[in-house]
């Protein structure tokens, strides 16, 4: 998250946060930066204070179910929170600027974490959701 970006976060409701991200990312940075932004941490923490979570999570290490890929994955889940949302941190030790669990290369750079497939873990994680009901376009007559 930019630096920018994390003045200005001040949202009008609780919100459902999932993030995963490489130790060793050289795109962008863990433990953030000057230039590039705030570190996973900073943000983990704007996210859990504004919802209203409980701390400190509740943390697994997920299994190593690839010893090759040189990597492992530590869970944190905060919750519960204000309402029935929840804050998830994906930590993926030694995983750099990659997609896990994918077999293709993707372009991003550093070790591909093959312990977990993310893109089950994203949808089981915001199945689990729904966004309020609003309409912004005018009432009908």
């Amino acid at each position: 998250m930019s630096n920018a970006a994390y003045a200005a976060c001040l949202p009008s409701r609780p919100t459902p946060v999932m993030q995963i991200h490489g130790t060793s990312d050289f795109i962008v940075s863990y433990n953030g930066s000057a230039a590039g932004g705030k570190s996973v941490d900073d943000v983990i923490a704007l996210w859990s204070t504004s919802n209203i979570c409980v701390t400190p999570p509740a943390v697994q290490l997920l299994p190593d179910i690839n010893t090759q890929d040189n990597s492992t994955v530590e869970k944190s889940v905060y919750s519960p929170c204000s309402t029935n949302v929840r804050v998830e941190l994906y930590k993926v030790i030694g995983g750099g600027h990659q997609w896990p669990g994918t077999t293709a290369l993707l372009g991003g750079l550093g070790a591909i974490n093959r312990d977990i497939n993310v893109s089950a873990e994203i949808w089981n994680f915001f199945n689990g959701f729904c966004c309020p009901v609003t309409s912004s376009i005018g009432d009908q007559h």
